[in-house]
C-alpha cells in the first residue's frame, strides 16, 4: 500500500507542476509603439504630429492617448497607430478595434498574444484537471462548447451557450452616407451591424422626412452576428436644408428598430455655374486603380487562407485585412456616387494597407516552440504516463485478489464436495453389514429357542 501510495503521488506531483511552472514563467512584456496625430490647420493644410511610446503589459492593457500640441484652430481627423509586426503582441484602438480611429478621447489597447495563449493553455489544463475530479463523483455534466453542445445548452447562431443564456438580437447602424444629398433622387447607403447573436434575415430600410420620401430599396439577405454590410435607400427630397429623417430598420417583414438621423439637402445651383469638379478627375484611371486593388486584395486573402491551414501565426493580419475591405467597400460607393475626390482617398488608404499586409505576410514565420513550452509539454505527457501506469498497476493488483479470493472460494468449495462424496460412500458400505449382522444375530436366536424347545421336549 505505501508503493501505491508513493506512485500516487510522484503523479500528482507531475500534473500539478506545468501549472507551477507558468505561474513563475509570467513577466511583463515592453511594448513599443508610435500615435499619430493627422488634421488641417487654419490654412486646411495638412498637419500631423507623431509621439513614440514604450508600455510595460503583462497581459491586456488599456493606456490613454499622449498628449499632443496642435496649432490653433487645429480640426481633428484621425489617430493613427504604428508598430513593428511581430507575434508577440498588438496594439489597437478601443472604440474600432483597429490602427485608425476618430474619436479625439479614444483609448489604446495593447493585448499580449503570448501570455493570452499561456493563460488559454493554463486555463484549458485547469478546466481538464476540474473536470476529471468532478467525474469521479458525478455521472453527468453538461458540456456547452464548439465541440460539444448539450441538449441543456442555449444554441445561438454564434455558437453554443451555457443553460440560462439567453439569445438576443442586435442591429447597430454603423454609418449613412453621403451626409448631404442634391434636390431630388439619390441613393443613400447604410451601413448596418449584426450585434447580437442571432442571425437576422431580410433587413431592409425606409428613410422619411420634411420633404423626403423612400422610392425604392436593396434589402440586406442575411447578416450572422458580428458581420456588417449596406442596405440601399433611394429617396426623393423637394426641399433644401438641415432636415431630420426617421430611418426604420426592417427585419424579416417587421419593424425592427427606429433612428433620428439628420441630413444635409443642397440647395438648387445656379444656373451660370459650371460644374467643373467632374472635369478634374481621370474616372478612367481611377476606376483601374480600383479594380487593381480588389485584385490585390483577393490575392492577400488567399495568401492569408494558404498560411493560416500551414498553421502560421497570421491571426493580427486578419483585423487589417477587415479593414482594407471596409475602406475598399467605401472607394467603391464613392466612386459610384461620383464623390471621386473621396474615392481617391479611400484608394490611396487601401493601396497602404495592402501593402502594409503583403509585408506582415511575407515576415510571418512559424511558431518557433521555446523551452519553457517543451518542458511543460514533456512534463504533462510524463506525468500522463506516470498516472496511466498507476492506474494500470492498481487496476492489476485489484483484479489479481479478485481472482486469488475466486480460485480459493472455488477449491474450497470443491474439497467439501469432495468430503461430502466420501462420507456418503461410506454410509453407503456400512449399512449392508449392519444389515447382515442383525439378520445374523435373528436367525442364531431362533436357532438358540429351537434347540431349547427340543431339550425340554
Amino acid at each position: 500500500m505505501k508503493f501505491y501510495a508513493v506512485l500516487f503521488f510522484i503523479g500528482a506531483v507531475l500534473i500539478l507542476s506545468p501549472f507551477l511552472a507558468s505561474a513563475i514563467l509570467v513577466s511583463a512584456i515592453e511594448v513599443d509603439y508610435t500615435v499619430e496625430l493627422t488634421g488641417l490647420n487654419s490654412s486646411n493644410e495638412t498637419y500631423s504630429e507623431k509621439i513614440n511610446q514604450t508600455k510595460n503589459c503583462e497581459n491586456t492593457c488599456n493606456f490613454p492617448l499622449p498628449v499632443f500640441s496642435p496649432p490653433e484652430n487645429f480640426t481633428f481627423q484621425q489617430y493613427k497607430l504604428g508598430y513593428e509586426d511581430n507575434t508577440l503582441f498588438e496594439v489597437f484602438f478601443s472604440s474600432t478595434k483597429n490602427k485608425i480611429s476618430n474619436i479625439m478621447n479614444d483609448e489604446i489597447i495593447v493585448r499580449i498574444l503570448q501570455e493570452e495563449e499561456d493563460n488559454q493553455a493554463n486555463d484549458t489544463n485547469q478546466t481538464n484537471h476540474t473536470n476529471q475530479t468532478n467525474q469521479t463523483s458525478q455521472t453527468q455534466e453538461t458540456v456547452c462548447n464548439n465541440t460539444r453542445c448539450d441538449p441543456a445548452c442555449s444554441r445561438c447562431d454564434d455558437g453554443c451557450h451555457p443553460p440560462g443564456y439567453r439569445c438576443v438580437a442586435g442591429l447597430k447602424i454603423e454609418k449613412i452616407s453621403p451626409a448631404s444629398a442634391q434636390l431630388g433622387e439619390t441613393q443613400i447607403n447604410i451601413l448596418l451591424k449584426n450585434t447580437g447573436n442571432k442571425r437576422l434575415d431580410k433587413i431592409s430600410a425606409e428613410i422619411t422626412g420634411d420633404g423626403i420620401t423612400t422610392l425604392t430599396y436593396v434589402m440586406i439577405d442575411s447578416l450572422l452576428p458580428g458581420d456588417k454590410d449596406y442596405a440601399f435607400v433611394r429617396i426623393n427630397a423637394i426641399k433644401p436644408g438641415n432636415i431630420d429623417i426617421v430611418v426604420k430598420i426592417i427585419v424579416d417583414e417587421e419593424l425592427f428598430s427606429k433612428h433620428i438621423e439628420q441630413i444635409y439637402i443642397l440647395p438648387p445651383k445656379a444656373e451660370n455655374k459650371t460644374d467643373e469638379t467632374k472635369t478634374e478627375y481621370n474616372v478612367t484611371e481611377i476606376s483601374k486603380r480600383l479594380d487593381a486593388l480588389k485584385a490585390a486584395y483577393k490575392e492577400l486573402e488567399q495568401q492569408y487562407d494558404e498560411k493560416k491551414l500551414q498553421n502560421y501565426p497570421v491571426d493580427i493580419v486578419y483585423d487589417n485585412l477587415k479593414e482594407t475591405e471596409d475602406i475598399l467597400r467605401d472607394a467603391q460607393l464613392n466612386f459610384v456616387e461620383e464623390n471621386y475626390k473621396f474615392a481617391i482617398i479611400n484608394i490611396e488608404l487601401a493601396e497602404e494597407q495592402v501593402q502594409s499586409i503583403k509585408e506582415q505576410l511575407a515576415k510571418i514565420k512559424k511558431k518557433e516552440v521555446k523551452t519553457s513550452e517543451k518542458v511543460k509539454s514533456n512534463v504533462i505527457y510524463v506525468g500522463s504516463i506516470a498516472a496511466a501506469i498507476v492506474s494500470i498497476i492498481t487496476a492489476i493488483t485489484l483484479i489479481r485478489n479478485h481472482i486469488n479470493k475466486q480460485k480459493l472460494q472455488e477449491l474450497h468449495k470443491k474439497l467439501r464436495h469432495t468430503v461430502e462424496k466420501k462420507k456418503e460412500a461410506e454410509k453407503k458400505r456400512k449399512k449392508p453389514v449392519r444389515k447382515y449382522k442383525k439378520v445374523k444375530r435373528e436367525k442364531d436366536q431362533l436357532e438358540e429357542g429351537k434347540k431349547e424347545e427340543r431339550k425340554q421336549e
